[in-house]
């Protein structure tokens, strides 16, 4: 499977599914990441009806803060790639 960027959406990628069905991600690397120089992945699933996260400030994002959950700044500023 190969996600395919999404024109206009720097961070968004779409991904076919096993059964054709299209699944958006959104994708932040870590500051400095890159084919040579890799970051661990962490995956920030939102849970059943919920967007994924996409606010990259310091503050998060009204959904990372109702689960108590890190934001996606808090995770790059800890050396990691971000998948929601």
């Amino acid at each position: 499977m190969i996600a395919t960027k999404v024109a206009g959406v720097a961070s968004d990628r779409d991904l076919s599914s096993f059964d054709a069905t299209l699944i958006r991600l959104h994708w932040f690397p870590a500051p400095g990441a890159s084919e040579t120089l890799r970051a661990p992945t962490i995956l920030m699933g939102p849970g059943w009806g919920l967007a994924g996260d996409t606010s990259t400030s310091d503050a998060g994002s009204p959904t990372s803060a109702v689960l108590s959950a890190a934001s996606i700044a808090s995770l790059w500023h800890a050396g990691y790639n971000v998948l929601t």
